[in-house]
């Protein structure tokens, strides 16, 4: 009886591909999960510095929110370049996902900036109501149209 060693293994370049564009995928996929709960840790720090008053306490919280909120984006950025190489498709997809990740960090900054406004005896409640509500619609808006991009990649 003989035993043939001579085989070789063949790696499958396609499959491989597709290996790595997942991994990025849920890189992206966990990184914008991540950045969409900081939305409500800022609502959540408004809360508290409309009820406290105190600006510096916010503005720390404010930057921290802010920093952890930009990794995510560079994250989501990085993959979205590597991913370009492997599925050109769904790197457009993550980069229009940055898109909308800059809108809705736009749109907390402006809420941010009413909270002060309001603490601050510079805007009247009404208005700051208005405002308020108007922004959150948006940001409603842009967190379902993310969440909508998201299984599409």
């Amino acid at each position: 009886m003989t035993l043939r060693l001579d085989f070789a293994i063949r790696k499958d370049s396609a499959v491989l591909t597709k290996q790595q564009a997942s991994v990025l995928i849920d890189g992206i996929t966990s990184a914008v999960d991540k950045r969409s709960g900081l939305c409500a840790d800022y609502q959540e720090a408004i809360a508290t510095y409309k009820s406290s008053k105190d600006p510096k306490a916010f503005n720390n919280k404010r930057k921290a929110l802010g920093d952890k909120y930009q990794a995510f984006t560079e994250e989501v950025g990085s993959r979205a370049k590597d991913l370009h190489a492997l599925d050109a498709e769904a790197s457009a997809k993550a980069n229009d996902l940055q898109k909308k990740a800059a809108e809705v960090k736009t749109l907390l900054e402006s809420n941010c900036q009413l909270a002060d406004s309001l603490v601050g005896d510079k805007m009247d409640k009404k208005d700051y109501i208005k405002v308020e509500k108007e922004n959150q619609a948006k940001l409603t808006r842009l967190q379902s149209e993310i969440d909508s991009i998201i299984p599409t990649l």
